[in-house]
């Protein structure tokens, strides 16, 4: 039975340990304003003892059961707490700067607005306990139980929570930037509106957690399990979402510019209205995923589950088959290509890719000669340096795409959308673009000689240093000036009139 709360009759300016010992055992539990020096209370029991707005700096309490304790206010800056029992204990705004709590029991504790900078809770045991707003910069948690504790608002800048449980753990609206969550298991924990600036979860589990709206620009997801994983408007700007399993994931309205998701599984993702300028996806798994324009991927199948080592069972390629250019077109699929592209190679003439997803995808230097391309949809791909002649690229969608110094010659762009593409030093001789949208792409430096540009949109398009020899604009819509420190030679313009510059 716990002894009886007395209350408070006096205040104590100063107390000896042995003095506090004396009075709890004769059942004065409660203890104001007191100031302890060189406490020692290593394997005592004090349970349900009240030390408020006190002083115990550098207090040893290795062991002890403090079991209900409540510590309101009281400093225990480099205190020992290790293994200590603290079940349901409270430290409501108590002084723990760099303390040690090293698998201590804290299980429905009470640490509101706590000063835990730099303490130690090495493999420490709480679950449920109540850590909101507490300034947690620096502290170590590795390996510590933390299910269902609730973080909210907390400053958690450059903690330690590698290997941490943290299943069902309440994080909104924390700052965890720099933070260290490696494989951490942060199954059904909740993130939202959280600060993830550079903040680490390489291989981190976090299946249907919620990160709604955070702020994970620079964030660590490397190998990270993020299955049915909500991050809908989060801000993943460079981050790097590499080998991550995203299958299921909820990217809507996301920010995914310049981050990294090359081997990463998007499965059954909705990426619906999500930005992914600039984005990697070389060898990531695009199978039945919503694409920002609501589009969905069929483009490859859905990759086995993930191996330890993700990165080394990258596909080798497949022997070539003994088929003629003819049977290789009918036979190609999307999968072949990316994982054969991932592996290294980059010739694949005559293939045909007809209608597929290649939403974003990473496939710069790649070798399509002769390649059929009809339809297929390649909104901000990377194909700079790309080696297109006499595609086939008929009503495929490039808006945004990377063409920078492809090799277009003879290809055929007719009713292709290329709103906004980056064309520049790109040679397009003799290639086809009637009827396609060219709207405020970059054309800069490109070799346009005889192309076929008849009533295709240039409006806004950037022509400087462009060659236009012998080009055909008839109906094309753009404004003279737009020709202006261009190369016209023989080169037919909207009008029908024929303009005779030097070349």
């Amino acid at each position: 039975m716990n002894p009886p709360r007395l209350s408070i009759t006096e205040r104590i300016d100063s107390l000896e340990p042995a003095d506090l010992l004396q009075r709890y055992q004769r059942g004065d539990t409660a203890f104001l304003a007191v100031s302890i020096t060189q406490a020692d209370f290593q394997e005592v029991n004090l349970e349900g003892i009240s030390v408020v707005r006190s002083g115990m700096a550098g207090a040893n309490f290795h062991a002890a059961n403090l079991a209900g304790a409540d510590f309101y206010k009281t400093d225990f800056s480099n205190a020992n707490f290790s293994q200590t029992e603290l079940r349901q204990a409270k430290l409501k705004r108590a002084q723990l700067r760099q303390a040690n709590f090293s698998e201590a029991s804290l299980s429905q504790a009470e640490l509101t607005g706590a000063v835990l900078v730099e303490a130690n809770l090495h493999r420490a045991n709480l679950p449920q306990a109540i850590l909101t707003r507490c300034l947690l910069r620096n502290a170590n948690f590795y390996e510590a139980n933390l299910q269902q504790a609730d973080f909210y608002k907390a400053n958690l800048f450059k903690t330690n929570c590698s290997g941490a449980s943290m299943q069902s753990t309440k994080l909104r609206r924390v700052n965890a930037g720099e933070a260290d969550f490696h494989e951490a298991n942060l199954t059904r924990a909740d993130l939202t509106e959280a600060d993830l600036t550079g903040t680490r979860f390489s291989h981190a589990n976090l299946c249907s957690a919620t990160l709604i709206g955070v702020n994970a620009t620079g964030a660590i997801f490397e190998g990270a399990n993020l299955t049915n994983a909500n991050l809908s408007r989060a801000d993943l700007s460079t981050a790097d979402l590499s080998t991550a399993d995203l299958r299921g994931a909820n990217l809507q309205n996301a920010t995914l510019s310049d981050s990294d998701l090359s081997h990463a599984n998007l499965t059954d993702a909705n990426l619906r209205g999500a930005n992914l300028n600039r984005i990697v996806l070389e060898g990531a798994t695009l199978f039945n995923t919503t694409m920002p324009d609501g589009s969905v991927s069929y483009g490859n199948a859905a990759a086995p589950t993930r191996s330890p080592n993700p990165r080394a069972s990258v596909p080798t390629a497949p022997t070539a088959p003994e088929t003629s250019p003819e049977d290789l077109r009918q036979n190609a699929d999307t999968r072949s290509i990316l994982d054969r592209y991932a592996a290294g190679e980059r010739d694949f003439p005559h293939v045909a890719l007809r209608r597929v997803q290649l939403y974003g995808a990473y496939l710069r230097g790649i070798n399509l000669t002769h390649a059929d391309l009809t339809g297929t949809y390649l909104r901000q791909a990377n194909l700079r340096g790309a080696r297109l002649p006499d595609s086939l690229l008929r009503e495929a969608c490039l808006i945004e795409s990377d063409l920078c110094e492809a090799d277009l010659t003879a290809a055929t762009l007719t009713t292709a959308d290329l709103r906004a593409a980056n064309l520049g030093d790109a040679c397009c001789e003799r290639a086809n673009f009637q009827e396609a949208n060219l709207r405020q792409a970059n054309l800069r430096g490109a070799n346009l000689k005889g192309c076929n540009l008849q009533h295709a949109n240039l409006r806004d398009a950037g022509l400087t240093g462009a060659n236009l020899t012998g080009a055909d604009l008839t109906g094309a819509s753009l404004i003279e000036e737009q020709l202006n420190d261009t190369i016209c030679s023989n080169t037919i313009l909207p009008n029908g009139q024929i303009r005779n510059g030097t070349e």
